[in-house]
This record gives C-alpha cells, structure tokens and sequence, in this order.
C-alpha cells in the first residue's frame, strides 16, 4: 500500500528526497473536521481527537533515497487518538498521535 500509494498522491519532501515516514489517517473529510471543532484543544490551533482512528505508518525502507524513487516498508496499522493543527476549524496538518488521549 504505502509505495504506490505516496507515489499516486506525489508526496515528496521540499529537499527533493524521499519523505521519510508518512502516516495516513483512515477517515474521511467530515470525522477529520469533526477533529477541529469538537476535539479537545491542546493551544492555539492543535486538537486531539476524542476517538481514535486507524493509522497506516509508512517508513522508508533503506537510508536516503532521491524522490520519485522512494520505496516504503509495508505499512504498519494501529489505531491511536490523533493531534491536527486546525485553521478556521479545518484540518490543515496531522502532527502527531498518542495510544492515550492527551489534553
């Protein structure tokens, strides 16, 4: 999944080497902005979710590799409560996720 999927969606970093770990959250457009208003502020802009979400983590399988080749490990699957940074109460950035809710 993860090798054809950064590929399709073109994620690469600023530098122009390959990222090396992405995480895509498995929900859709309305249970992420669901995040942003409902979720417990961390400060200015940062929310935790009050639910957890099922997580795909991708990592890069050797060292530096020079984008578009970028090859992934398998993805590895959990479910963890998440952190957005929101703007105007949409998700603008995934920062971060914990196995407890924090906040």
């Amino acid at each position: 999944m993860c090798t054809n999927e950064i590929s399709e969606r073109k994620i690469g970093s600023e530098t122009g080497v390959c990222k090396r770990v992405n995480t895509f959250i498995q929900a859709n457009e309305n249970q992420l902005k669901a995040v942003c208003v409902g979720g417990t502020q961390l400060n200015s802009n940062f929310f935790v979710s009050g639910q957890t979400f099922p997580l795909v983590t991708c990592r890069l399988q050797n060292g530096e590799q020079i984008y578009p080749n970028c090859q992934y490990q398998r993805g590895q699957l959990s479910t963890r409560y998440i952190v957005l940074a929101c703007t105007e109460g949409l998700p603008v950035h995934y920062d971060r996720s914990s196995v407890q809710r924090t906040g």
